[in-house]
């Protein structure tokens, strides 16, 4: 498919603001690329559900100002990006993907949405995902299914599918994500992407929303690493409002991405000791080891076993999800939800306390167990998925159940990322090649709570290492 400005559109974000900083480009003349580009391809992904080309333009021209008074400018001034449909925007339409929102429009910004905007970003619009983020893959009833734009008969999975699907596009260079169990992780995965879920409390939530709360972090989608580095410069601070922010030294994310990791102790597990993984994956994750070894790390197998993870996490999801969507079913047991969400929600809505309680219990010991991984090591790598991108499901029974021609369960195709969801610690993914069919593979970078840097200078190494930004879907 032809479109319109490509190559501005598949510049960097940090070359962008560079360029804009030293009048080079117009930050109107970038948001009229990308806008134009927006109109040529979103029709074949879907990744956009609400645009405002108004707004968009209102704030480069605004932006444009800025740089000829010569006002001092925030690091990411004219800078198009994309934001998540369940980040609140003052004055524009949040719907969460679902039907009971569909007219919901906040009077006011969500933390992370200020600190962009204040940043001198552009938002673009809001990008799809399933109703309230309760599934993985990108898919409802108000706006239907988003594309990969690897194959747009696959899906880019989610729940930020239309933040990946837009960002691998050339939709904009910074996609906002948040991740309760991988939602960030795996569309980035499936899309060919940089995706990183800071520490839990780095990136503030939104104190309003009771879904997901202490399952779900926020964080960027970019095509380089680079570029999550000057997103992560605007978007970790402390945040009052948040009871689960907390402060941490200035990091200076972009200044102090490029260090040499050669030394490092770097724990890695194939199976995290008992998932399934497609051939091909582990092919592509023993690629990304070795290039991991060849920039002089010490590798180390590790034997952790989180086949427990599951359980706990699906205790600590089920009462969550009720936490927050309970509110949208009535009185005499009817709803606008998904039929699968309410149904989920009112089988699930009475579990005990006391069950719950003992699943925190496992969590904590859990954690423990994996703190022993970073005694010795700094970092642990995984495969971010169990089987490369799959075709679009017509229903949830058509989710992959087989994985090495093992029969698995509901997660047995995404078994790597949710244990981290649990341990608050920072995870990332990097593309490490494509399957037989052409479609992304990614490999998973942990690190210790609170060092998300270091997870970031790995992940820049890497892509030194084995560059993946000149890749481009051809839509």
């Amino acid at each position: 498919m032809a479109s319109p400005n490509e190559e501005l559109c598949y510049t960097p974000a940090v070359e962008l603001a560079e360029m804009i900083r030293a009048k080079q480009l117009s930050p109107v003349e970038v948001a009229d690329a990308f806008l134009e580009r927006l109109e040529a391809v979103n029709s074949a992904l879907n990744a956009f559900v609400t645009t405002h080309e108004d707004v968009t333009r209102g704030r480069a021209k605004e932006a444009e100002a800025a740089v000829m008074r010569g006002d001092a400018l925030g690091p990411l001034h004219g800078v198009p990006i994309s934001l998540k449909d369940a980040n609140a925007t003052k004055g524009i339409r949040t719907t969460s993907g679902s039907r009971v929102l569909e007219d919901y429009v906040p009077d006011y910004d969500a933390p992370l949405v200020k600190r962009l905007n204040d940043a001198g970003a552009v938002s673009l619009g809001k990008t799809n995902l399933p109703e309230f983020g309760w599934l993985a893959t990108t898919d409802n009833a108000l706006f239907g299914k988003t594309n990969n734009p690897w194959n747009t008969d696959y899906t880019p999975s989610g729940s930020s599918g239309g933040a990946a699907s837009a960002c691998a596009a050339g939709l904009g260079p910074i996609a906002m994500g948040s991740d309760g169990g991988g939602s960030i992780r795996h569309p980035a995965s499936f899309c060919g992407l940089f995706g990183i879920k800071t520490t839990f409390g780095l990136i503030p939530r939104d104190p309003t929303v009771a879904g997901w709360r202490t399952l779900s972090h926020n964080g960027p989608l970019t095509r380089t690493v680079a570029d999550a580095a000057l997103a992560l410069d605007v978007l970790v601070d402390h945040e009052p409002t948040d009871t689960s922010s907390f402060a941490i030294p200035k990091q200076d994310f972009l200044k102090n991405l490029q260090r040499d990791i050669k030394g490092t102790r770097v724990a890695y597990s194939t199976d995290l000791g008992h998932a399934e993984v497609e051939p091909q994956v582990k092919e592509r994750f023993e690629e990304g080891l070795k290039a991991f070894e060849d920039l002089g790390c010490e590798l180390v197998e590790s034997d952790i076993n989180l086949e427990d993870a599951r359980k706990i996490f699906q205790m600590t999801m089920f009462v969550e999800i009720v936490a927050g969507e309970l509110q949208y079913i009535r009185e005499d047991g009817t709803s606008d939800l998904d039929p699968d969400l309410h149904r989920f929600v009112t089988k699930r809505k009475d579990i005990a306390a006391q069950e719950y309680m003992a699943a925190q219990a496992r969590r904590d010991a859990m954690y423990r167990r994996v703190l022993g991984v970073f005694e010795d090591c700094d970092l642990l790598l995984t495969p971010t998925m169990a089987i490369p991108p799959f075709k679009h499901p017509r229903t949830m029974a058509e989710y992959p159940r087989h994985v090495n021609g093992i029969d698995v369960s509901t997660s047995g195709w995404h078994p790597f990322t949710f244990p981290f969801n649990l341990t608050h610690q920072p995870a990332a993914t990097v593309p490490c090649g494509f399957d037989r069919d052409g479609l992304p593979i990614g490999l998973q970078i942990v690190g210790r709570k609170s060092e998300d840097l270091r997870v970031m200078q790995a992940a820049a190494q890497y892509e030194q290492a084995c560059p993946w930004a000149h890749l481009k879907p051809s839509l």
